[in-house]
């Protein structure tokens, strides 16, 4: 436990390097050239449930907070999105359910995961999260490791 949380503490600070490196390694690329971009969304189309994808909700896009449930343009290259799960209740027993709320409650910000995704120009990248049936135990709840961030869809769509 104390390794995760070791880990969960440097992912911001891996993310920013991952993305100070690509910065660093070719500044003014042709798509920011070009003011080429893309979007990030959790609020359009339907996550296929019957895969194990569930709805979710972008906190943050590279460290600023988002709008409620909009699609969001981002110029097109790597983005870290701070997600949180929107899995429904329905779809989770009252045990797991009481755990969950305990464990976001504890653990805050840390209930919240990353995820680095590459945009293309011209397209929109659906965000959703994966049920991790597997993991709904008590220790892996409480550890926040029943889910996992995915980008389920990607759309072509014209950039404005």
């Amino acid at each position: 436990m104390q390794r995760r949380s070791i880990f969960l503490s440097t992912l911001p600070f891996i993310a920013g390097l991952v993305l100070v490196a690509g910065a660093s390694t070719s500044p003014g690329t042709a798509s920011a050239a070009k003011g080429e971009c893309g979007y990030v969304t959790a609020s359009e189309g339907i996550p296929p449930e019957s895969e194990g994808i569930y709805p979710a909700f972008i906190t943050q896009i590279d460290g600023k907070s988002t709008g409620v449930g909009r699609r969001e343009r981002v110029s097109a290259g790597t983005h870290t999105l701070t997600i949180s799960e929107q899995i429904p209740p329905q779809d989770l027993s009252k045990t797991e359910i009481v755990e969950i709320k305990q464990m976001k409650r504890r653990e805050d910000a840390r209930a919240y995961k990353k995820l680095e995704v590459n945009v293309e120009p011209g397209t929109t990248l659906r965000i959703g999260v994966r049920l991790l049936r597997d993991r709904l135990d008590i220790d892996s709840i409480k550890a926040n490791e029943y889910w996992e961030p995915v980008v389920w869809e990607t759309v072509p769509t014209s950039c404005r």
